[in-house]
């Protein structure tokens, strides 16, 4: 599988005191790894809190997301609804009584609090041992 998006080359820094030579080529692909796991994780995580009423909001981020999984960018609203979903708040100023009671506002900051530890576990351990957890 060839190593899509962005690739890091080796350094070297040299001071009068100091001399580090590190070796990202090592990790690139478990870089590219690393980051469509978390891309699919953060969007399965995500999905039983997003608004649900019809499917179509929910249809819509999966169909944004679906060829960027490795690119780092996770789609978290689709306008035009998007745009007042998002806040919890209609465009006349009152909250949103939600048909899923799982749905919280903010739901892409939501999900990255509720599971940050998880993610960083997730990829920690991709990147050192190249594997999938």
């Amino acid at each position: 599988m060839p190593i899509l998006g962005p690739t890091f080359q080796d350094f070297t820094y040299q001071s009068e005191y100091v001399q580090a030579n590190v070796r990202f080529t090592k990790f690139n692909g478990r870089f590219r790894l690393a980051q469509i796991w978390l891309d699919r994780t953060f969007m399965e995580k995500m999905k039983p809190v997003v608004p649900y009423k019809t499917g179509a909001f929910l249809s819509r981020l999966e169909a944004a997301n679906a060829g960027g999984w490795g690119m780092g960018r996770i789609v978290t609203s689709s306008p035009p609804q998007g745009r007042y979903l998002y806040g919890g708040i209609s465009r006349y100023g009152k909250p949103f009584k939600w048909t899923n009671p799982l749905t919280q506002p903010r739901w892409g900051e939501w999900t990255y609090q509720t599971y940050q530890r998880e993610f960083h576990d997730g990829v920690k351990h991709i990147i050192l041992t190249g594997r999938y957890k």
